[in-house]
């Protein structure tokens, strides 16, 4: 849900201004991506302060207290979501994930089960449900990892990047040298504008991987989005020395010295 935003909403330089809904929830969500949950939280209450009482703020808030260990404050701030959306999924599934930690395993399976008749193939619904109603590990026959990993799939294929960044922290907090993860993190950033964080991931992979075409692509991607199209450029060869598909490359190299040559 979005504000209209009028002209004395707007700062000189096009951008809202720091009193304003949009500039608190985009702070907010920048600081969240880089794990700043003390200046996010403080964004996000900002928001609510300056009008953006939304479902989606309180859920954010309820995530974070949440990561910060205060679990009535993140009951309190779902609870606040669902009475505005009693529909609203993500909040339902994060109510369940906060019950299931308190170990209120009946509003736990509850909140789950609420989510599944909502959404019947929620990935993270099904996946908490399962690990609320039984005591399989990664050990039998049930692999948690690639479970959590169709997870922030998911969320990446429906456009919710800033889930599947989490999603895939997650995994590679377990799995630190999983690199089609990190792969997939750092697309998430690049998708969500994040191009430092993705820029740093692109690197440390291709140090350990230097032939990977794929990341030379999508490094190119990110350079043309950044408007350093030499780099861009570079990067798109050096996928085509390692035989990736050159219909496709070969117009992204064309365009970016397009680029160059209208001096944009």
């Amino acid at each position: 849900m979005k504000k209209i935003i009028f002209p004395d909403d707007v700062g000189l330089f096009g951008e809202p201004h720091e009193n304003s809904v949009e500039y608190q929830l985009k702070l907010g969500d920048e600081e969240f991506v880089l794990e700043n949950y003390a200046k996010s939280l403080e964004a996000y209450q900002a928001a609510l302060k300056y009008g953006g009482a939304y479902p989606d703020v309180y859920n954010k808030i309820g995530m974070i207290q949440n990561l910060l260990g205060r679990k009535k404050e993140a009951l309190e701030a779902f609870q606040e979501a669902l009475r505005l959306n009693p529909n609203y999924l993500d909040a339902i599934v994060n109510i369940g994930t906060v019950y299931a930690d308190l170990g209120d395993e009946e509003n736990a399976i509850a909140s789950f089960k609420r989510a599944l008749t909502l959404d019947p193939n929620n990935s993270e619904a099904l996946f908490n449900l399962r690990l609320a109603t039984t005591k399989e590990t990664s050990a039998g026959g049930f692999n948690q990892i690639e479970f959590m990993i169709d997870i922030g799939k998911s969320y990446y294929d429906e456009g919710m990047y800033r889930q599947a960044v989490e999603k895939f922290k997650e995994v590679l907090k377990i799995k630190p040298n999983y690199h089609d993860v990190a792969l997939l993190l750092a697309n998430s950033y690049l998708q969500e504008g994040f191009y430092p964080l993705a820029l740093n991931i692109y690197q440390e992979i291709l140090m350990k991987k230097p032939e990977w075409d794929i990341v030379h692509i999508n490094l190119g991607t990110l350079y043309y989005n950044m408007k350093e199209y030499e780099k861009a450029i570079r990067s798109w060869e050096r996928a085509l020395d390692l035989n990736a598909d050159p219909d496709k490359v070969k117009v992204c190299i064309r365009e970016a010295q397009e680029k160059m040559g209208k001096g944009e």
